[in-house]
């Protein structure tokens, strides 16, 4: 099983929240959250525990140490664009396989450091698109195609 970590609490990371503690839970362990906003990791710790799922959460100054402590493999970034750069990078340094919402980052200079770091590591980086996993969005992939209809 795959330890996972989501870096950015806000709304969209729900998607993947949800996603890693409900669907793909026999594959991915969700152990800890990250993010700026105290408030926001205690809303989204005490969200969890309804689920009876409990992770340890870290203020955005103690990404390292959250790296260090935990040992992700994955590293989903939902936080704000301009931030994706110094987390896209130190987990590409730790090994961590990367998960970012686009945009990877904001700017050319952002950009080329991550493309630099990613150079020098073994590490990958998927950029998604969040709203994939959208409750309608996922509505349509589990709905008759017209095809279907048409055999019934």
């Amino acid at each position: 099983m795959k330890k996972c970590v989501i870096i950015g609490v806000g709304g969209r990371h729900k998607l993947f929240r949800d996603a890693l503690v409900e669907k793909y839970s026999t594959r991915y362990q969700l152990v800890a959250l990250c993010d700026s906003n105290i408030g926001r990791l205690r809303f989204a710790e005490e969200s969890l525990k309804k689920s009876n799922v409990s992770v340890r959460i870290y203020l955005e100054k103690d990404f390292p140490k959250l790296l260090r402590t935990e040992e992700p493999e994955v590293v989903i970034v939902t936080s704000p664009d301009y931030t994706h750069h110094k987390y896209i990078i130190a987990a590409a340094q730790y090994g961590c396989e990367i998960i970012s919402e686009k945009p990877i980052t904001n700017n050319l200079i952002n950009l080329k450091s991550i493309v630099s770091a990613m150079e020098k590591t073994d590490s990958k980086v998927t950029i998604t698109h969040n709203y994939r996993y959208s409750p309608h969005s996922c509505l349509l992939y589990t709905s008759p195609s017209p095809r279907d209809r048409q055999k019934s």
